[in-house]
């Protein structure tokens, strides 16, 4: 069971990671662009990646990654388990309070600013913070 918990830990692993590349790889194309459309749906995908992988992944490698820690007996120093879980919640409350409502703000604007056929001061505005960041 112990040996289980470690394989779908590990598993939730690579799915957060997953998530994080693709969530920064499309950012980064859609940031670049100049075409409404493929702004608008790479803000749509980041969200939608943030639905699927990196929520969804933070909360199972929390959980599994306790119960892993729980189960497993200790082969070593076990200083890094209380690190971990305050590095995990503190990226799943940044990923929910901050990344994912700013990532649905810019879809919504990109949706629109697409509609009209012209980019909007603020989807310029979002796109050039974007471009900062990634």
């Amino acid at each position: 069971m112990a040996e289980a918990l470690r394989f779908l830990h590990l598993l939730f692993v690579l799915w957060f990671v997953a998530g994080v590349g693709l969530t920064s790889g499309v950012l980064a194309r859609g940031a670049r662009s100049q075409d409404l459309g493929v702004i608008a749906f790479a803000f749509g995908l980041a969200g939608a990646a943030q639905k699927i992988f990196l929520i969804p992944g933070l909360l199972l490698l929390l959980l599994t990654g306790a119960l892993a820690a729980i189960a497993l007996p200790a082969r070593g120093p076990t200083g890094w388990v209380i690190p971990s879980v305050v590095l995990t919640l503190i990226m799943l409350v940044a990923d929910v309070a901050y990344l994912w409502p700013h990532l649905a703000e810019a879809a919504r604007t990109a949706r629109a600013a697409r509609a009209e056929g012209k980019l909007t001061p603020r989807l310029a505005m979002l796109l050039n913070d974007w471009r900062r960041s990634v």
